[in-house]
């Protein structure tokens, strides 16, 4: 099976060098967004993780915003509503509080997986997960 790239985010620094070491025993390598000219005040363990592995790969955003350059105007005027079932997850809520988000699975948590997994609908209705 052909192992994928993470990408850590939404943090350029990593808080926590322990579970560092814990992606590097399941990913082959670990991208991070950081913008050209971006200080890193990188630790000890990501220094060497990069030096040995070629672990830490910094990623730089600049590509992707000018792809998505033209269009995001138009993103901003559309139709809040959008087309049919492409709401945001936050749609209707205006004054109500922040929305928590889909249920997370904590199972994954412990297995090395993402901190949570997604618990959406299933066909029949229910939560899957």
């Amino acid at each position: 099976m052909l192992q994928q790239s993470g990408l850590y985010h939404p943090y350029i620094h990593f808080r926590d060098d322990s579970r560092l070491k814990a992606a590097a025993l399941y990913r082959p390598r670990l991208g991070r967004v950081v913008p050209a000219g971006h200080p890193v005040m990188d630790s000890r363990t990501v220094g060497r993780l990069t030096e040995a592995l070629d672990f830490v790969h910094d990623v730089d955003p600049a590509a992707a915003a000018r792809t998505v350059a033209d269009d995001f105007p138009d993103v901003l005027t559309a139709d809040p509503e959008g087309p049919a079932g492409t709401q945001p997850p936050n749609a209707g809520r205006e004054g109500r509080g922040p929305r928590t988000g889909p249920r997370l699975s904590r199972a994954a948590e412990g297995a090395g997986g993402p901190r949570g997994a997604w618990r959406g609908p299933t066909a029949a209705g229910g939560t899957g997960g």
